[in-house]
């Protein structure tokens, strides 16, 4: 072996010793036993709440070098995560590695007033974030991902929510000064993928058509929603508006559904209504496809139902009402 050889078999091998380093998964800890005064490295030293164990792995996560939220079973009783997604920049995971939920990890809240996730994120940024195999009840919002509802570019994505149990989300009381309207509500929110979650009594007590299982808002476009299963709802499950486009809804099932739709899409039209606050106005979302969904146990309720004027306004494009705005396919 001549020596540009050997070199070329020393670089190599140096460099392969390097590679599972580049990308090796770092862990926080997080358990009900924990405190927030520990470093979070194993189960020994878990941190106590989701805040810490976030701000602890955004300080870690970088693009190649992701960390892993690693909860350890559990109830978990009014937690809540607030994220500002210009405090970090990788992938970070949230999740159980119990897919059947048997060994039971829980986030138990607080009622109608209290959000389990809100990501604030509006620089057309990937949020990183994977959620999975958690149990979320009692909370009037699960997760909340919010882009600038007026500029296009100014939103989030690339969210995975993944194998969760969403429980009763909402509010019980009748209150006028709290009113959430989804477990998972997305604002600007794009190229996320929501899959194989139950959602099971997602209600409100009062205006109860308001308030849905899955809420795409706003230019929250290019979305996968699949595979999911939604149960005992008295608002739509899965709600489109303003230009959320070309998401994929497939392979769901609606069940006990009271007289909402379990899709429906709608926008609000200041040529006919006084109350819509954007003050660009809203226009209707198009090329979104239904497929192989199935609504049952459901008898006033249907698959689907478009909401909404449909002429051209001026403040909307052609396309807006040239495209179909949900093609329905079994």
């Amino acid at each position: 072996m001549n020596l540009s050889n050997k070199i070329f078999c020393v670089i190599s091998m140096a460099l392969a010793s390097l590679a599972p380093l580049a990308f090796a998964t770092q862990e926080v800890h997080l358990a009900v036993s924990g405190a927030d005064n520990k470093s979070g490295s194993s189960q020994k030293n878990a941190v106590a709440t989701l805040q810490r164990a976030f701000d602890l792995s955004s300080s870690l996560a970088t693009t190649s070098n992701p960390v892993h939220i690693v909860i350890w079973p559990g109830i978990f009783r009014d937690q809540g995560v607030v994220i500002e997604q210009g405090d970090y920049i990788g992938k970070i995971s949230i999740r159980s590695e119990e897919t059947n939920h048997d060994n039971v990890v829980r986030f138990l809240g607080a009622g109608e007033g209290a959000t389990w996730l809100k990501l604030k994120g509006s620089k057309g940024l990937l949020t990183g974030l994977d959620i999975r195999g958690l149990i979320i009840e009692n909370y009037g919002t699960a997760i909340d991902l919010i882009g600038n509802r007026n500029t296009l570019d100014q939103g989030n994505g690339g969210t995975v929510i993944e194998n969760n149990v969403f429980l009763h989300i909402g509010s019980t009381r009748e209150s006028t000064l709290i009113s959430p309207t989804a477990a998972i509500r997305l604002t600007n929110s794009k190229d996320n993928k929501i899959i194989a979650n139950r959602f099971i009594s997602i209600r409100k007590r009062i205006a109860c058509g308001g308030m849905h299982a899955i809420y795409l808002a706003h230019f929250s476009s290019n979305n996968e929603i699949r595979n999911n299963d939604f149960s005992d709802l008295c608002g739509s499950a899965i709600k489109l508006r303003d230009r959320s486009n070309d998401n994929l809804i497939f392979n769901n099932k609606f069940s006990k559904l009271e007289s909402e739709p379990a899709i429906e899409e709608w926008f609000c039209d200041k040529a006919t209504r006084h109350d819509c606050t954007k003050t660009a106005g809203e226009c209707p979302s198009s090329g979104n496809l239904a497929n192989k969904n199935v609504l049952q146990d459901s008898p006033n309720a249907k698959l689907l139902i478009i909401r909404g004027g449909s002429v051209l306004r001026t403040w909307c494009e052609v396309n807006d009402f040239k495209r179909p705005r949900v093609m329905l396919k079994s």
